[in-house]
C-alpha cells in the first residue's frame, strides 16, 4: 500500500491521529526531496482538519499545494479546487459578498477547471473525479435550491438538477463506499425534500421511503467506520422523522 493509500485509508476509517502523524512524519525540512505521494497525505489531512476546524488546516493545504506544484501531482492540484468550490458556495449562501447571484454559478466553474488538470478522456477522471464533479454539482444545485435551509418558492427546477447528478454519481460509484453512501444520501435528501412541494395522497408514504433509505446508509456507514457519514445521516433521520424540511445537513465537510 502506497503512502498516498494509507492517507486515503486512515481518513476514510476517521482515524485522524494517525492520518496527521503520518502526514507529520513524511513531511520533509525545507532542502530535502518531497516523498512520493506526499501531497495527496496533506491534501486528506487538511481536509480533516478543516472539519475538526483545526487552525493548521491552512498549513497542510499550503503544503499540499507546495507537493503538487513541485511534484507534478496534477491530481492532488484538482482535489484542492474543491476547497474553493466550498468557499465559493458558502460566502454566496452567507450572502455578503458582491454578485452572490451568480456565486452557485460560479461554484459550478470552479469544478470544470478540474477538467483542464485531470481531462474528462483519462482514466484518472473516470475513476475518481468523474463522480466528484457530478456530486459536487449534486450538493451545488441542491444548496442554491434550498438557500441551505429549506426549499425555496420556485426552486424545484434547482432540486432537479441536484436529482439528475447525484443519480450520476451514483452510477460511478462502488458499493459500500464512503462516496457511494454519501451520495445515496444526497439523493435520498433531495427526493425527500422535493415532497416539499407536493400535497399527493401518498405523501406520508413517499416520506417514509426516504427516511428508511437514509437510515440504511447511516446503518451502513456506522458498519464501515465512515463516522461522519453516519453522523451526517443520523440528523437527517431525526427531520425526516418528524416530516419537517428544516435542520437537515448535506453530506459534505464544508
Amino acid at each position: 500500500m502506497s503512502n498516498a493509500d494509507q492517507a486515503s485509508r486512515l481518513y476514510t476509517a476517521n482515524d485522524n491521529d494517525a492520518l496527521f502523524r503520518l502526514a507529520e512524519q513524511r513531511w520533509p525540512p525545507l532542502g530535502k526531496e518531497l516523498p512520493q505521494g506526499i501531497s495527496e497525505e496533506c491534501r486528506f489531512a487538511s481536509i480533516r482538519a478543516t472539519q475538526l476546524q483545526r487552525i493548521d488546516q491552512y498549513l497542510w493545504r499550503a503544503r499540499a499545494l507546495t507537493a503538487a506544484v513541485l511534484t507534478g501531482a496534477r491530481d492532488t492540484a484538482a482535489g484542492l479546487l474543491l476547497q474553493h468550490f466550498f468557499a465559493a458556495t458558502a460566502r454566496t449562501l452567507e450572502g455578503a459578498v458582491d454578485g452572490k447571484e451568480h456565486g452557485h454559478e460560479q461554484a459550478r466553474l470552479i469544478l470544470e477547471e478540474m477538467k483542464r488538470l485531470v481531462p474528462a478522456d483519462t482514466l484518472q477522471w473516470s475513476e475518481l473525479f468523474a463522480r466528484l464533479y457530478h456530486e459536487k454539482r449534486a450538493f451545488s444545485f441542491l444548496m442554491e435550491g434550498t438557500g441551505g435551509g429549506v426549499p425555496l418558492t420556485g426552486s424545484e427546477r434547482r432540486l432537479r438538477e441536484a436529482e439528475s447528478e447525484y443519480s450520476a454519481a451514483l452510477l460511478l460509484g462502488s458499493e459500500g463506499k464512503r462516496g457511494t453512501l454519501k451520495v445515496r444520501g444526497g439523493l435520498a435528501l433531495v427526493h425527500y425534500l422535493q415532497l416539499a412541494y407536493s400535497s399527493h395522497p401518498e405523501l406520508e408514504e413517499s416520506k417514509r421511503e426516504w427516511l428508511e433509505e437514509t437510515q440504511r446508509v447511516m446503518s451502513a456507514a456506522t458498519a464501515a467506520g465512515y463516522r461522519d457519514v453516519a453522523e451526517w445521516a443520523a440528523t437527517n433521520v431525526g427531520v425526516m422523522s418528524r416530516g419537517e424540511f428544516r435542520g437537515w445537513t448535506p453530506y459534505e465537510v464544508v
